[in-house]
């Protein structure tokens, strides 16, 4: 069988020729964007084979780089020359993450060996750093070679790192003695390296947080986060340039004392912030090696996007000069050749019709199929002679369809890669693909989310793939920061100042510094870690403190005689909630499903572990009572409304209490629009609704015609009855006063209850943890 990149190619004489010959250029028309991955991973994989490099101009090159990993899986690598996102005429920030990724597809075009670099031309209006400097600043540190770590930390001076008692961020170094800390550019972990004399004895990955080592590596490469190193030379050339082509007269009084100060530094060559603003330098296509072949999407396009970005930069310029912000014969340092190719092969793909003599590769955008049983029974007959592939996740919901249309045989679980052998069948690959496509004379057709449900699902971008210090360190990691309150275990509340490196016996070792009232000081060894956590206190600052007192035994008995008074009182009311059955709930309808199926972002792994905890006790007899915890955004509310959908399913009334009338609207909103395909009535509660409307919500709720409210703490007010309340939803339940929360302790014992919270206090968080009441976390951002 032949690999499927292959099959790409040879699908198209002209296309298979271009590549073999690896020269000239060619044009293609009418090619779907949903079918640009697969196409240039085939070229990529062709180019490759024979050592050659690939540029990718594309319109949002992050997007396609992502899309184009998924069917290269690796070979050859990937990496993106980023558009940054500051402003021509702003100051970048020390260090980027997007001038970081530029310089590792820098680097990987240097190297020569085969890879692809995705662009787009608004990128490559901005220059970058010398391919020379790029080369010749890389400091390499490897155990048992040199040099010194004095010159070592001059040469991170150069390359514009900070000399910082600790490393915590990107650009950091600091240095003890024969031990230096550094944290490269565009490494994901900062590098401990011990020296023994004039060489390196010890490298380790270590974590910023706590500043303990992690692992040893072989090795650690060094680079700049900048795209300008200047140095004395070049910054004394750069200002007499400055001096000589502009006049600083017509700028502002507080303008020209910057403007005058960083020219200073600019001529002693320091870097800093914004260094780049003041000196010319490369273009991405110097770096681009002669040999190497550029795949150019939508030209046109991307031309008139990146002379839109030169053009309004320009107007912006010209503004500031007017307003005496910027020197008027100032030039900013952009790229304005980006056509410039020279002799290397290009191939100009278009989705439109292109020019006469342009190729077009047989592919088309995938057929709807949405609400179309014929037309999917049809689509899926094609697997008698060709490889018909579902590209889902929603394996159960793709099944059901399928069964709808009468198509009986089971899906075969394929790897949608280039290496993947067509054969003929019916496929599917669990993988999230914005839309599909089909290549009849390939015989292969594949359908997404967007031909089968309508919609385009999208998926969250995961980080990076390379291994965090954090990852490696997840048991080690401390709790809290320096100048954090915390407390030992035997002496109190105390302020962490920070991780101290201390010499006893010929040795060092690492110790917690605690300081305490009127300046004492405790040191406690990380060996001892367990005997300190952070200060998890109510509001307003507390005492630290004294060493060597009663302080701390009085303050913990007192605390043992509120915890007992508080557990008696909620002893009371969970023993009358396991005393009474609670309500049962009825499994999921269809409407569920079909409600979750129209959440348009893909739920992260914590969201579907929660709501299957949420589910499991809404279906017990046992009253549910759960905390949701969740940081703000991470996808609580949907949950919430899940949950109430579900309650309304079984013909039981939902109330969702929150805080504030802001905020109650905002939950109203959400649950109008995600219900509103459905027959449930919601209605709100607060003071945006008038007196009419308000009196007819409440005998809606006395009737039982009302599903779901949603409202403040005017639901909690004795006019309000409800038939068959069977679930009540409280966001931030400590942010309510205490007749409310008398209120809410009555009803908790008699239904449901699921509590919201990104900020949970104390007491409940510990009755969570202490198995009171459950207890489900998201910790999962959504990306």
């Amino acid at each position: 069988m032949t690999a499927l990149w292959k099959e790409v190619i040879a699908s198209e004489a002209r296309l298979a020729r271009w590549v073999e010959r690896g020269g000239g250029e060619l044009n293609v028309a009418r090619l779907p964007r949903p079918a640009w991955p697969i196409v240039a991973g085939s070229i990529a994989r062709g180019l490759a084979a024979r050592g050659r490099q690939l540029l990718i101009l594309v319109p949002g090159p992050d997007r396609f780089a992502g899309e184009l990993r998924l069917w290269l899986a690796g070979n050859p690598p990937t990496y993106v020359f980023a558009e940054v996102a500051v402003s021509f005429l702003d100051r970048p920030p020390a260090f980027d993450e997007s001038v970081n990724r530029r310089l590792e597809a820098l680097v990987a075009l240097s190297e020569g060996e085969p890879a692809v670099v995705v662009t787009s031309r608004r990128a490559t209006t901005r220059q970058t750093i010398s391919r020379r400097d790029l080369v010749e600043t890389t400091v390499v540190l490897r155990p048992g070679e040199g040099p010194d770590p004095v010159a070592v930390a001059g040469r991170l001076i150069e390359l514009g790192y900070t000399r910082e008692p600790l490393v915590e961020q990107h650009g950091q170094f600091s240095l003890r003695g024969g031990i230096l800390d550094v944290f490269p550019a565009a490494a994901d972990a900062p590098v401990r390296a011990e020296w023994s004399g004039d060489a390196v004895e010890t490298l380790r990955l270590f974590d910023p947080e706590n500043q303990r080592s992690v692992m040893a590596i072989p090795d650690a490469v060094i680079r700049t986060g900048r795209e300008l190193l200047i140095g004395p030379d070049r910054g004394a050339a750069a200002v007499e340039r400055l001096h000589g082509t502009v006049s600083l007269d017509t700028l502002r009084g507080d303008v020209l004392s910057e403007w005058e100060d960083e020219l200073t530094r600019l001529g002693a060559g320091a870097a800093f912030a914004g260094v780049e603003f003041y000196a010319a330098y490369p273009s991405l296509l110097d770096h681009v090696p002669p040999d190497a072949v550029i795949l150019d999407f939508e030209p046109r396009r991307q031309l008139t996007d990146a002379r839109t970005l030169l053009d309004e930069t320009s107007m912006l310029a010209a503004a500031e000069a007017g307003g005496g912000e910027l020197p008027r014969e100032f030039v900013l340092p952009t790229v304005e050749h980006l056509d410039d190719f020279g002799t290397r092969p290009r191939l100009a793909v278009t989705a439109g019709e292109g020019d006469g003599d342009a190729v077009d590769l047989g592919w088309f955008e995938g057929e709807p199929l949405v609400g179309q049983p014929r037309a999917l029974a049809g689509f899926a007959a094609r697997a008698d002679a060709a490889a018909v592939v579902f590209a889902t996740e929603q394996d159960e919901r793709v099944r059901a369809l399928l069964d709808e249309a009468g198509v009986t045989p089971p899906l075969k679980e394929v790897e949608l890669d280039l290496d993947m052998d067509l054969a003929p069948g019916l496929e599917r690959a669990a993988v999230d693909m914005g839309a599909g496509w089909a290549q009849p004379a390939l015989r292969l057709f594949v359908a997404t989310d967007a031909e089968l449900f309508g919609r385009v699902r999208r998926p969250s971008r995961g980080g990076r793939a390379r291994t965090r210090a954090a990852d490696l360190t997840r048991e080690f990691t401390l709790d809290f920061a320096p100048d954090e309150l915390v407390v030992h275990v035997d002496h109190g509340i105390a302020r962490f100042k920070g991780m101290r490196l201390i010499e006893s016996d010929g040795a060092h070792r690492e110790y917690l510094e605690l300081e305490y009232a009127e300046g004492d000081r405790l040191f406690v060894p990380v060996e001892n870690l367990d005997r300190v956590q952070k200060y998890l206190g109510g509001e307003g600052a507390p005492t630290l403190h004294r060493l060597g007192t009663s302080d701390w035994t009085r303050a913990r008995g007192r605390a043992r005689k509120v915890v007992q008074d508080v557990a008696e009182e909620l002893l009371k009311i969970y023993s009358l909630r396991e005393a009474r059955p609670g309500i049962a709930f009825a499994p999921d309808t269809a409407w569920q499903q079909e409600l979750e199926s129209t959440f348009p972002y893909e739920e992260t792994p914590d969201q579907v572990a929660a709501l299957g905890e949420i589910k499991a006790d809404m279906e017990s007899d046992r009253p549910m009572d759960r905390l949701l915890c969740g940081d703000v955004g991470f996808g609580k509310t949907e949950l919430a409304l899940r949950a109430a959908f579900k309650a309304a399913m079984s013909g039981k009334q939902v109330a969702v209490l929150a805080p504030t009338t802001v905020l109650a609207q905002q939950h109203f909103h959400v649950f109008r629009e995600r219900l509103k395909n459905f027959p449930v009535v919601v209605e709100m509660l607060s003071r945006f609704v008038d007196d009419e409307a308000q009196a007819r919500t409440v005998e809606g709720l006395k009737s039982g015609h009302v599903d779901i409210v949603v409202g403040t703490h005017r639901l909690l007010q004795r006019d309000v009855r409800f038939k068959r309340l069977g679930l009540l939803v409280v966001d931030e339940e400590h942010r309510f006063g205490v007749m409310q929360k008398e209120r809410l302790k009555k009803l908790r014992a008699q239904l449901d209850v699921l509590s919201l919270s990104a900020t949970p206090i104390p007491r409940t968080l510990h009755m969570a943890v202490g198995g009171i009441r459950d207890m489900s976390v998201i910790q999962t951002p959504p990306e």
